[in-house]
């Protein structure tokens, strides 16, 4: 390595102090640029003649020996404190073990106090033992372990020691605890056998008595009806009214009335001997109600004009006064002993002292009524109703059980839904739901009706090619393109011209084809023109899905000639979206537009758990109302006047018998489906069977 300055010595001496001021200023940042790259400049430092390259030298060496000794310096400081930590905290560790020792001291001190109580008390108690018990705890075993005690204390081996005694104690308590649960378990086998005995008795008992009442069944009938005759000459010939024989449960008062007939065998006998006591404790009803098998005989139902059977009443007197009470409203009750008959009149009528005939009035409340003792008489003023309203007589006239009967298959093979009764919808129909409905989307399953939504694209994927393309149809009726469709798909949704114009084919579908761009598909079937209905009983069954964008629904629409919706009405049986489902009625208002539409609804809460089971949705449909249920809960009930010319100033369309058709159908997104991308499809909606009845009368009529 070389210098790079040299000094001349023909200089002035100002001049020459400068220069070596510039010199070492040059020298100095010389060396700090070398001090990283090469460290043998400082020995030719030295070996130089110019003593102030030298000093310079020595100052940057003894700079890098104070710089060395700092830093040795700092290292040492830290070592130091490293080792006073770990002596802290050794410290701490050696008084926390003195702290655990002094415990461990005062443990043993107790110990040792508890083991001197011990064996002064071990020493009494074993110089002599008062009674059995005693004598067997000192067995060969516990003599053992207190041996082992007494040579542990002479070792001064207190932890041992207190681990023996503990041991011991254990031993003597166990070998109790096992003796008295030997003893309690002997006791239960002896209870059980003796339960089997008692059960085996009682069925052996039990036998005999159902026999001998066979036996009395028997003879009753062979008494009334060939030996005796009628129920005069059976009460002259037994001697006691035949009457109270028959309503009386037991054999008691049977065992004479047999004794003039035949002898009753040994079986018999010994059950008629355990039953002697029984007695009939209920004492004649204050409405005159007949008691026990009377009932079977008397009690009927039916009107007031029901003719006497046989030289009996049509029902009692008893009967009567629940029927005219099951009203719930205000009124008076009639009732003639002879024929049986019973009336009821609402309101307050007049009485008339008629003979034969008594009355009671029945006052309403809490949801039925109470009346009030028979008294003669009878209740006059309007027409008399009969007591009991009856219940329906259902009649099934359709059913479609979607099974091999009534599927039928395709060129497939797949079974579908017979087209005898229901229609496929094809297209984007209503309420911009994201759906393209087609046929295949329904296919009839393991005897039940399987209808699928499913994603044929995501939302982001355009589609290839047109959205819509025209298929089957004749442009001179009406010029349709590509361009001219795109208004049918999303999001634009329009449901007019001329998206609704049809193919020219047998299919039925839209001529303007969207079905390869549609995001979703799914089915939607009807029975318009095939299966309409009116008032009636509708049942289906069926397991939903209502997760968010799935959509399921049962509904009725009017088919009325060139009436539309909402005047023609709508039925909403089952509306099940975003965990809900619902149950509406739909009417038009006063201006019959569909923005005014009046709906009547309400609805339930459910949960993933309800949806994974079948249930049964029902819809009884009257002349006067319409009500809804799930599982036979109402969910809606609504009288129909509500829909009349007087309150919305048209037709109403649930009355006089006007005829309905169904929808069944599993939408996508819409109006009320919700977000169907927060849901991962397919989805389903399961269908077992749907059924209609149309009622024939009640049980009265």
């Amino acid at each position: 390595m070389t210098w790079p300055y040299k000094t001349s010595r023909h200089q002035s001496r100002t001049r020459r102090s400068v220069v070596r001021y510039a010199k070492i200023q040059a020298i100095l940042t010389w060396t700090a640029a070398q001090l990283c790259s090469d460290w043998t400049w400082m020995a030719v430092a030295f070996r130089q003649h110019d003593a102030r390259l030298r000093a310079v030298a020595f100052l940057l060496w003894a700079h890098m020996v104070s710089g060395f000794r700092q830093a040795r310096a700092e290292e040492h400081l830290r070592i130091r404190m490293q080792k006073f930590q770990s002596r802290k905290t050794r410290l701490v560790l050696r008084a926390g073990r003195v702290a655990e020792a002094q415990i461990q001291c005062k443990r043993r001190e107790l110990q040792s106090q508890a083991f001197l109580r011990w064996r002064y008390c071990f020493q009494e108690s074993s110089k002599a033992p008062s009674d059995g018990a005693e004598m067997a705890a000192l067995s060969q075993t516990h003599r053992a372990y207190r041996q082992k005690v007494y040579r542990l204390v002479k070792r001064g081996c207190r932890t041992e020691l207190a681990n023996w005694l503990q041991a011991w104690r254990l031993s003597v308590r166990f070998s109790k605890m096992m003796d008295e649960c030997s003893l309690q378990q002997q006791e239960m086998l002896l209870q059980v056998e003796r339960s089997n005995m008692w059960i085996l008795q009682l069925q052996e008992e039990r036998r005999e008595v159902e026999v001998s009442r066979g036996r009395l069944r028997f003879h009753n009938e062979w008494c009334r009806r060939d030996h005796l005759g009628a129920d005069a000459s059976c009460q002259s010939e037994c001697g006691r009214p035949h009457r109270q024989m028959r309503r009386d449960t037991s054999l008691h008062h049977h065992r004479y009335h047999h004794a003039h007939h035949a002898a009753v065998n040994s079986v018999g006998e010994a059950a008629l001997s355990q039953v002697d006591n029984m007695q009939d404790p209920r004492p004649a009803d204050k409405f005159g109600g007949p008691q026990d098998n009377d009932r079977l005989d008397e009690v009927g139902l039916g009107n007031g004009t029901q003719p006497k059977v046989e030289g009996k009443r049509a029902w009692s007197q008893w009967a009567c006064a629940l029927m005219c009470a099951s009203r719930a409203t205000d009124g008076c009750c009639s009732y003639k002993d002879d024929s049986g008959s019973c009336e009821f009149l609402p309101g307050s009528p007049t009485r008339t002292a008629e003979t034969g005939w008594t009355q009671a009035q029945c006052i309403p409340g809490f949801g039925t009524a109470k009346c009030t003792p028979w008294s003669a008489g009878r209740c006059a003023g309007a027409e008399p109703e009969p007591a009991s309203p009856g219940l329906p007589v259902w009649e099934l006239i359709w059913e479609d059980h979607f099974d091999s009967e009534t599927c039928v298959p395709d060129t497939a093979g797949v079974l579908r839904p017979s087209p005898e009764f229901w229609s496929a919808e094809i297209g984007y129909k209503r309420g911009k739901e994201l759906q393209w409905y087609q046929p295949k989307n329904a296919e009839c399953k393991d005897g039940a009706l399987i209808i699928t939504a499913k994603r044929e694209r995501q939302a982001w994927e355009k589609p290839q090619g047109p959205q819509c393309q025209v298929v089957n149809w004749d442009s001179s009726e009406q010029p349709l393109d590509n361009i001219s469709c795109a208004v049918c798909a999303p999001p634009y949704f329009q449901y007019y011209n001329p998206c609704d114009l049809v193919r020219n084919d047998d299919s039925g579908g839209p001529a303007c084809d969207c079905s390869e761009s549609a995001e979703f598909t799914s089915a939607s079937l009807m029975t318009r023109g095939k299966k309409e209905f009116s008032y009636g009983l509708f049942e289906l069954r069926a397991k939903i899905d209502t997760r968010p964008g799935a959509w399921s629904s049962w509904w009725a629409v009017g088919d009325f000639d060139y009436v539309p919706w909402p005047k023609n009405g709508e039925i909403d049986i089952m509306d099940a979206f975003q965990r809900m489902v619902k149950a509406s009625v739909i009417h038009a208002g006063e201006s019959g537009l569909p923005s005014s539409a009046i709906q009547h609804a309400d609805a339930r809460m459910i949960d993933r758990e309800w949806e994974k089971y079948y249930h049964t949705w029902q819809l009884e449909w009257d002349e006067d109302f319409i009500e809804i249920r799930i599982d036979g809960e109402v969910i809606l009930k609504l009288d129909l006047s509500v829909a009349d010319s007087k309150r919305t100033s048209w037709p109403n369309p649930f009355t006089e018998g006007k005829k309905f058709f169904m929808i069944l159908n599993l939408a996508v997104g819409g109006h009320s489906g919700g977000d169907a991308s927060l849901t991962q499809f397919p989805s389903q909606l399961h269908v077992d069977y749907i059924r209609v009845y149309q009622k024939k009368g009640t049980t009265v009529s």
